[in-house]
């Protein structure tokens, strides 16, 4: 073989590979928002259901949760998840649907937003020092929601039956940060920054 034959033929072998790694293998069918848009055991992250082992590593009771941003998120929608504790430091979300959920306890969270949708979704609900945002859809959708030590706590309680008792933060001057269908963040000396 001549040398110049050879060295085209070398050449185009290191071009193909490079080549290839810029083709895109992102594909549509694969986008997310949450883990329940996926199947064969994949999960979402970084919006598309990828296979991984990073489902593992996500703390009790996280269905999925990023790492690194400490977020987690607690889907009920598909079966019971009885009592559940919120990791210390997590930015939590928890979704549950009628019946999914028993008391969930927020109270080491960095943040919680819990999503009670349906009667009797939801048992007690507590949050701690971190802000909290309980929405209750339904009869009896959450029990006795406590965020009065939450630095913002923002609860709606779609009617009357919706929630049990509900105890919220007081403001700046000692009024309690409440409206009609439950805690309201947004009156003067209500809005507060957490930390």
């Amino acid at each position: 073989m001549n040398r110049p034959l050879a060295c085209a033929i070398a050449l185009a072998m290191m071009t193909v590979p490079a080549a290839s790694c810029l083709v895109s293998n992102r594909a549509p069918d694969f986008e997310c928002s949450t883990t329940t848009d996926c199947t064969d055991g994949r999960i979402c992250t970084s919006g598309y259901c990828v296979v991984g082992e990073e489902q593992e590593d996500c703390p009790s009771p996280c269905t999925s949760c990023d790492l690194g941003t400490m977020d987690c998120t607690v889907d009920c929608s598909e079966g019971s998840c009885g009592d559940l504790t919120c990791p210390t430091g997590f930015d939590c979300t928890v979704n549950c649907d009628a019946g999914s959920c028993g008391d969930i306890d927020c109270g080491g969270a960095e943040s919680c937003t819990v999503n009670c949708e349906g009667g009797g979704a939801c048992g007690n609900v507590t949050c701690g020092a971190g802000e909290c945002d309980i929405d209750c859809q339904g009869g009896s959708a959450c029990g006795d929601v406590s965020c009065a030590d939450s630095c913002q706590c923002d609860v709606t309680c779609a009617n009357a039956t919706s929630c049990g008792t509900v105890s919220c933060p007081t403001s700046d001057t000692g009024d309690p940060c409440t409206d009609a269908d439950g805690c309201d963040s947004g009156p003067t000396g209500c809005e507060k920054t957490c930390p």
